[in-house]
């Protein structure tokens, strides 16, 4: 069973950020368990995750009013990717550099992902 008070945060989070229609990743963690997840698709992304491992990107020509508007979609669409990917990277090798140093000074017994239940509200 998941942590109750990351499925409320993460709902919370996500109703700001469709408010303000933004992408985006969140990451929660509990004493407990864990929490991930992406919004990828506010109004200005052809991007949609339909599950866990299909990504889609629909921007067919005859959809937009312009080929300006077409070019400008795709465009802030490859701007989300690069961002979040980019940011992740970033935060991977410094938490890297964090859980190094602390398996050096006192070993750490960790399971990857444990606790960690996919938030099915999409």
């Amino acid at each position: 069973m998941s942590d109750p008070k990351l499925k409320t945060a993460m709902a919370e989070i996500f109703t700001i950020l469709k408010r303000h229609d933004l992408g985006g990743t969140v990451t929660l963690v509990s004493p407990t368990h864990s929490e991930f997840r992406v919004r990828e698709d506010p109004s200005w992304s052809c991007c949609t995750i339909e599950n866990e491992s299909e990504v889609r990107f629909q921007a067919r020509r005859a959809d937009f009013k312009t080929k300006e508007e077409w070019h400008r979609t795709i465009q802030l669409t490859a701007h989300l990717v690069a961002q979040i990917r980019d940011f992740a990277g970033v935060t991977f090798k410094a938490f890297d550099v964090m859980y190094n140093e602390l398996d050096r000074r006192i070993g750490i017994e960790h399971v990857a992902f444990a606790g960690f239940e996919r938030h099915e509200e999409h």
